[in-house]
Formats: structure tokens, sequence, C-alpha cells
């Protein structure tokens, strides 16, 4: 991609149409991943990651209750963000239903211009009037500055996931 256009992004829903960039982004994601990645485990999937986007991209434009957004300079798409409203997992919770970002993207040019919080606060907006009380989302630690992203725009850790491999 050259340089980024000084044209300002224009937001719109993300469409069937869009399957080939949210693969692209899912590959891109995953790659940033795996670059930084010291799992062997996530360094052999390496390999096949384009497959795997593909499917995920496939899987959430079959969702139903998915909302997504592209952003879009001149026609070409520079950015995206897919969640899902979803009921809260834990039945004793005062939150009765939760927004689940499942993906962010940007394009790297695009990147420390305020565009991916211009596609959270997109998103947030579609979750409230999806009565979303709450906006849950994971990241992984290996992509450079996600942590503080998500706190710059009002994120706090919540429970920690952590993994183990019993290969």
């Amino acid at each position: 991609m050259s340089e980024p256009q000084a044209l300002e992004p224009v937001l719109r829903h993300l469409s069937p149409e869009d399957l080939d960039y949210l693969t692209q982004s899912m590959c891109g994601t995953l790659a940033e991943i795996g670059a930084n990645a010291q799992d062997p485990q996530f360094q052999q999937l390496m390999p096949t990651y384009q497959e795997v986007c593909h499917a995920f991209s496939l899987d959430l434009l079959g969702r139903k209750q998915g909302i997504g957004w592209v952003a879009e300079v001149a026609g070409t798409p520079v950015g995206l963000i897919f969640g899902e409203p979803q009921p809260a997992w834990m039945p004793l919770s005062q939150v009765k239903k939760l927004g689940y970002i499942e993906t962010i993207w940007v394009e790297p040019l695009y990147r420390q211009r305020g565009l991916a919080r211009r596609l959270v606060e997109a998103l947030e907006v579609a979750f409230k009037e999806a009565g979303v009380e709450r906006v849950e989302l994971n990241f992984h630690l290996n992509i450079p500055g996600a942590a503080a992203f998500w706190e710059k725009i009002g994120y706090r850790p919540g429970p920690q996931r952590n993994q183990k491999s019993l290969l």
C-alpha cells in the first residue's frame, strides 16, 4: 500500500462483498502475532493460516447478530472491526447482554491517526442500540501497543485467561 492519502476514511457497514478484505485483515493480524510469537505451535500454523483466516472470515460474515464496519479511503478498505452482541456468560451477572469485539484491523500506514478509535466508537454505538451493557474482547500481548491502545480508550483488564499446551 502506498503513502496514506489525506482524505478522511469513511466508515460503512461490513458486507459479504468484503470477504477478501476481511480474510486479508485476519491474516495480517495473525502475521503480526506470529512475527512476535515464541510459541512453536503458533509458528507451525503459519503456513496454513490463509485457509484458517478465510474459514473464520466466512464464519463471521454468517453470524446473524454480527456487526461490522469497514473504513475506506477513495473506495479502498484501510481498516475494519467486527463484533457481536451476546448473552452474558455468567449466569448470576448483573450484566445481561455483552458485546464482544472479535477483530479489529487498521492498515499499518493508517495507524496512529485515530482510525481504530473511530471504528471502536462506531461499534460501541451499534452495541448500545442493540442493548449491550458491557463490551469485552481478547487481544494478543504479542501485538505491540495493543494493551496501551485499549486502556487509552477506556478498556480495563478483566479476568485473565491463561494457557498451557498439553501436547
